[in-house]
């Protein structure tokens, strides 16, 4: 709100881009009708808003007109794509099953149920996994409780936050990402981007704009939210046919590729700023080009 009252006199040219989806979906929610209408009554001055998915445009539609709302997806960043001869390597060698888990540890995250669904696995199975978990804890009496979760539990390690070339190897070493939050404030996670052109198999739920980058049984295993139950039978899955895995790391590397650069982001950003800030030469320099092909 303070952004839009410094900004009042140039709302016309100012773009938004609010990455959180189920959060903002509960703002604009008629359950909140102050936020719902101090919202709406600046959205409707906005010039542009960039949304991560078709999920969260109508988060907005009831103040912004469509032409005005721009779906642009998330990215991973060049660093972590591998090429399909890496896929072929570490899919060689499935004994153990390599499961990531990289996220901020926050409440609804889905870390505490992938603790659980662990222990739901019989020891022949345990034994047939190695989990890897990444990032950093709100507090730390929340840190010591989670490693007092995971003392028993062997085949699990926890790296803290990691960055650069160790959160790389670990996504390279990675057959299986896992990220099964219920987080309120999720927007797209990146990590699952980031898991698609390291050339993992993902495991996720169908929560805020997941879906508009994941498809089951394409990308990897949609499971229900907060079920240790459902994360056991989809990681069994995995543990029985590591195979059908590697046909879906493949296809989630293809499509990070096509859609999930770092070009194909910023260059679209640039042209909605363009749109937005120099419309009319922005029209003319694609009648040009148009012109010379």
């Amino acid at each position: 709100m303070l952004i839009y009252l410094i900004c009042l006199s140039r709302l016309g040219r100012t773009m938004i881009h609010l990455h959180g989806g189920a959060g903002m979906r509960e703002i604009m929610a008629n359950s909140h009708p102050l936020w719902q209408r101090l919202n709406r009554h600046f959205l409707r001055r906005i010039g542009s808003v960039v949304v991560l998915g078709p999920r969260h445009a109508p988060i907005f539609a009831s103040a912004v007109p469509a032409e005005r709302i721009h779906v642009v997806p998330n990215f991973a960043e060049d660093a972590l794509f591998v090429d399909d001869a890496a896929i072929d390597r570490k899919f060689a060698s499935t004994e153990p099953v390599r499961l990531l888990f990289v996220s901020n540890l926050l409440p609804g995250k889905g870390h505490a149920e992938l603790v659980a669904a662990l222990e739901l696995l019989d020891d022949a199975q345990r034994a047939r996994l190695r989990v890897d978990v990444a990032g950093g804890f709100e507090s730390p009496q929340q840190r010591t409780a989670f490693l007092a979760s995971i003392r028993h539990l062997p085949n699990v390690t926890y790296h803290g936050t990691v960055r650069g070339e160790a959160k790389r190897r670990l996504f390279a070493d990675a057959h299986l990402f896992c990220l099964p939050t219920y987080y309120p404030y999720e927007g797209q996670p990146i990590s699952i981007l980031e898991a698609y052109a390291s050339g993992c198999a993902v495991i996720t739920t169908d929560h805020s704009g997941i879906l508009d980058v994941f498809t089951d049984a394409v990308n990897g295993y949609c499971v229900e939210k907060r079920s240790a139950v459902s994360l056991t039978a989809a990681i069994r899955r995995v543990l029985d046919d590591p195979a059908s895995a590697a046909r879906m790391a493949k296809a989630n590397l293809r499509a990070a590729r096509e859609r999930y650069r770092t070009f194909n982001y910023t260059t679209t950003l640039m042209r909605l700023l363009d749109e937005l800030l120099c419309p009319g030469a922005t029209r003319l320099e694609r009648a040009r080009e148009a012109a010379t092909e």
